[in-house]
């Protein structure tokens, strides 16, 4: 496939996948064979400064009994402060994720680095019920895939993540994307 803009593309395969616009995210189909993984990937295009997409509000909420991060993705600047505010009765924490940005066919050593510097590109926040609230400041440019480890469990066989059935939301994954923009 052949960019000509810059921004940042969701791709799903819609035999096993759809789009909800109720909530802004891909989910995996009922009759779909890996329900409840959705079949997913995210493509940041930019110009070759890194530059080329137009930044969005920096703050992300999670709805009264949705179980979701909204919106999905933003775009920010370097070192620009991102406000998280939950606005469910539940707890939910904002935690750092390589996957599915890393692909498992990286070599083990590039992929055990990238891994790394992914899970520590920020602090998990935690979001009280009822208006809790945190902010995140990141500093390093690049596409930031973040999820809620209460709500979604990491699948290392499908190199995704997998809603939890036993929480609200089901069948939608609480994660979100977070695109830094140098400066």
């Amino acid at each position: 496939m052949h960019f000509t803009k810059s921004g940042l593309y969701l791709f799903y395969d819609g035999a096993t996948t759809r789009f909800d616009e109720k909530v802004g995210q891909v989910v995996a189909k009922r009759d779909a064979h890996q329900f409840p993984l959705p079949a997913y990937a995210v493509v940041l295009v930019t110009t070759e400064n890194g530059r080329g997409l137009a930044t969005t509000a920096a703050h992300i909420h999670i709805p009264d009994s949705y179980m979701t991060f909204e919106p999905w993705a933003i775009v920010v600047n370097v070192g620009e402060e991102i406000t998280f505010t939950n606005n469910d009765m539940d707890l939910h924490v904002v935690m750092p994720s390589p996957e599915p940005m890393i692909m498992p066919e990286a070599g083990a050593q590039a992929r055990s680095a990238l891994w790394l510097a992914n899970m520590q590109s920020f602090s998990p926040i935690t979001l009280k019920g009822r208006g809790g609230k945190g902010v995140l400041t990141l500093s390093e440019p690049g596409l930031h895939h973040y999820y809620c480890p209460i709500h979604a469990a990491y699948d290392s066989t499908a190199y995704t993540y997998a809603p939890l059935k036993t929480f609200g939301g089901y069948p939608f994954i609480m994660d979100g994307v977070i695109v830094v923009l140098p400066t």
